[in-house]
């Protein structure tokens, strides 16, 4: 069960990477030069309460320099990049194991 709920949210992480590809392209298109979001700007568009809240959590629990790393590595990262990295990383990890593979007998 956990393993699906897992691969269920890699998949959901790879849709919100291509969602992020596409809005940067059409962007692209619109200005007639290449546009690329990056994740703070991205989620600061959708949802700056839930980035506050989660800057805030994050400085309590891991301290203001993993704050700063974070913040700075992270944050600058193209958004469909990141996403689509999470996503089949999740997605990877969640792959079933060759014992636990159906072998036909």
């Amino acid at each position: 069960m956990i393993r699906f709920t897992v691969r269920a949210l890699g998949l959901w992480l790879l849709a919100a990477a291509f969602a992020a590809a596409m809005i940067d392209g059409m962007k692209s298109i619109a200005a007639s030069k290449p546009i690329i979001g990056s994740t703070l700007a991205t989620w600061t568009d959708l949802a700056p309460g839930a980035l506050a809240a989660f800057e805030a959590w994050l400085d309590r629990a891991a301290g203001p320099t993993t704050h700063a790393f974070v913040v700075e590595a992270l944050g600058l990262a193209p958004a469909w990049a990141l996403f689509g990295v999470l996503g089949a990383g999740l997605i990877a990890v969640a792959l079933p194991r060759k014992d636990d593979a159906v072998t036909p007998h």
